[in-house]
């Protein structure tokens, strides 16, 4: 959710619900290893572009519960939307 304290993004006609921003993150330390290639994030990327929706950052983390919140509470400072 959006921090109640920071101005609304703008709506648009392509942006329902006045998501103009959305941040993915990504978990798991076989992402990080390059065990596994993250091709999620990148069709996610083109879905969410095709939209309407901005996405500025993509984020991997690993399997760690401080750094996996740590995370999601930066992606939802900075972003409207966190998938």
């Amino acid at each position: 959710m959006r921090d109640a304290s920071r101005s609304p993004a703008p709506e648009g006609p392509a942006r329902p619900g006045g998501f103009t921003r959305a941040e993915v993150v990504s978990v798991g330390t076989e992402l990080l290893l390059g065990q596994i290639v993250d091709t999620n994030s990148s069709w996610l990327g083109e879905q969410l572009a095709l939209a309407g929706i901005d996405s500025h950052f993509q984020t991997k983390v690993g399997d760690n519960l401080a750094r996996i919140v740590s995370s999601i509470r930066l992606a939802l400072e900075r972003s409207d939307a966190v998938i």
